[in-house]
């Protein structure tokens, strides 16, 4: 299956195709649970995916991902679950 003009321009099949490689980091709170976020530094770029799902990776910068970060911190997103 080729990729489409949208997932070309977003470098989807690249980011997916290389899922699989190392250096992923999640909570020391998921333990060994495979239900967790996992987070790495590729390429000058931000890549998350869940640990259940490696294959669907989010692209993000460094910049977009800290100011994300910061909200979690401050607890703008708690809403959205519970532990």
């Amino acid at each position: 299956m080729s990729p489409t003009v949208r997932q070309q321009r977003l470098g989807i099949e690249l980011r997916t195709m290389r899922a699989d490689m190392g250096n992923w980091q999640k909570s020391s709170i998921s333990g060994n649970s495979n239900q967790c976020i996992e987070v790495r530094s590729s390429d000058g770029l931000v890549e998350i995916r869940e640990s259940d799902t490696p294959d669907d990776v989010i692209v993000t910068t460094p910049k977009k991902f800290a100011l994300w970060l910061e909200g979690v911190k401050r607890g703008e997103f708690d809403h959205f679950g519970t532990a």
